[in-house]
C-alpha cells in the first residue's frame, strides 16, 4: 500500500497493452511503447551510443554503462516542477526529433542525444536515470525509459507505428 508501483514483467496486463516500436534515433536504436490511449514511453535501445559499451546484462555485470544522463526539459535532473494535477497542467510541448536528453556514454566522452519519437506534451521524465544511468544499458526496455509523452496528434502516433519496427 502506498507508493508508486514499479513497471511489471511483460506478462502483466499493462505491459501487454503497450505496443513497443523501434526506430533509428540520432545516435542509435530508440524505442517508444505506445499505449492504446496514445501515451508514449520513450527510451534508447541496446546499441545506442549513449548507453555505453557492451550488451545489456552481458556476463551478469552490473554498474557499467553511461556516466551521465542530462535531461533537456525541466531541471535537467528529471524534475518537471511546473507540471501538476490529474490533467498535467503546465506540461511543456516537445517536438518529434527534439532531444529528450544528452547521454554521456563514459566519463570524459562526448555527449550524444536521445530524441522524442513523437510530438506532444511532456508528462514525465525518469529522474532515476540521473542517479542510476547504468539502467540505460542494464534494463533499457523497462526501468531505463527516458520520458512519457502525451501525443497531441493521432496522425503522428500512426506515423510512428508506420515508420518503425515492432520490438
Amino acid at each position: 500500500p502506498g507508493g508508486a508501483m514499479p513497471l511489471g514483467a511483460p506478462e502483466t496486463r499493462e505491459a501487454r497493452e503497450f505496443e513497443r516500436r523501434g526506430w533509428a534515433g540520432p545516435a542509435g536504436p530508440q524505442w517508444a511503447a505506445v499505449h492504446p490511449n496514445g501515451l508514449c514511453v520513450v527510451g534508447v535501445g541496446p546499441g545506442h551510443a549513449g548507453a555505453g559499451a557492451g550488451a545489456p546484462g552481458a556476463s551478469g555485470e552490473r554498474g557499467g554503462g553511461p556516466a551521465e544522463v542530462r535531461f533537456v526539459a525541466g531541471d535537467g535532473r528529471g524534475g518537471l516542477e511546473e507540471v501538476s494535477g490529474k490533467r498535467k497542467k503546465g506540461a511543456p510541448k516537445v517536438a518529434r526529433g527534439d532531444p529528450t536528453a544528452w547521454l554521456r556514454p563514459a566519463a570524459g566522452a562526448a555527449e550524444v542525444p536521445a530524441a522524442y519519437g513523437v510530438s506532444g506534451r511532456l508528462l514525465e521524465l525518469n529522474g532515476r536515470l540521473c542517479q542510476e544511468p547504468g539502467l540505460l544499458r542494464e534494463d533499457p526496455l523497462s526501468r531505463g525509459w527516458l520520458a512519457i509523452v502525451g501525443p497531441l496528434n493521432d496522425a503522428e502516433v500512426r506515423a510512428l507505428r508506420a515508420r518503425s519496427e515492432p520490438l
